[in-house]
């Protein structure tokens, strides 16, 4: 009977070791984490990548323990949890790449492109019979719709979302209330600019305005079910 409780006690003590490794390993793979998502360079996916295996690896040397030691942790369930979080983090890198890790790429350019032509088409007009005043106001309120589109890229909030829709409206009313055709052919073009900032900022919706929203709220969650399952062993 001691020699099962030495070696119960020996193998718990094993155990212990092998949780502080995966606790070392967890903190590696948040920070990968917050520096992808902060940074939002694909480097830190590879990061990632590289040390959940590492960290897949460590925890499947757990396995034989928790399955022996009777400690009310089902091993099945703990890896479960750490799939899940990976997988978030795959959908969040994802999302991402859809986004654009550029000005130029994913739905940044298509937005970036769609903004240049509209600004490129009212340029054109200056040169025409266009009334000076009607261009200059046209063209400010092109300025402000790039100015909440740029705050609302940096500062991931969507309060920008708001200022930008009532400048959008502020655009189209005084495109729509033209007497000059030409501005009114403009339209279709501010249009096509709003689908592409509406399609990024759902974007930024799905990852989440903070960490307890969207993917980011899903991964933190899975984490959080695995960590409450090894904090209390």
């Amino acid at each position: 009977m001691n020699l099962y409780f030495s070696n119960k006690e020996n193998n718990l003590i094993k155990l212990k070791d092998k949780i502080e490794t995966l606790k070392s390993d967890m903190l590696m793979l948040r920070r990968n984490e917050k520096d992808f998502i902060i940074r939002d360079n694909p480097k830190y996916k590879l990061k990632h990548d590289k040390n959940y295996q590492i960290f897949m690896s460590d925890l499947e040397h757990t396995r034989e323990d928790f399955d022996t030691l009777n400690l009310g942790v089902d091993f099945n369930d703990l890896k479960q949890a750490a799939i899940n979080y990976n997988n978030d983090f795959v959908k969040l890198y994802s999302v991402y790449k859809r986004i654009g890790f550029s000005e130029d790429k994913g739905l940044r350019g298509k937005m970036r492109d769609a903004i240049h032509t509209l600004e490129h088409k009212l340029a054109a007009l200056s040169k025409t019979e266009l009334d000076k005043a009607e261009y200059y106001k046209l063209k400010s309120d092109i300025l402000m719709l790039r100015r909440n589109e740029k705050d609302f890229i940096i500062r991931k909030n969507p309060k920008y979302k708001l200022k930008h829709d009532k400048n959008y409206q502020i655009l189209m009313t005084d495109l729509k209330n033209s007497n000059d055709s030409n501005v009114q052919a403009l339209i279709p073009y501010a249009k096509a600019y709003n689908k592409t900032f509406l399609d990024l900022f759902n974007a930024y919706k799905e990852i989440g305005f903070d960490e307890n929203d969207g993917v980011r709220g899903m991964m933190r969650n899975s984490i959080h079910k695995f960590e409450r399952e090894i904090n209390n062993k």
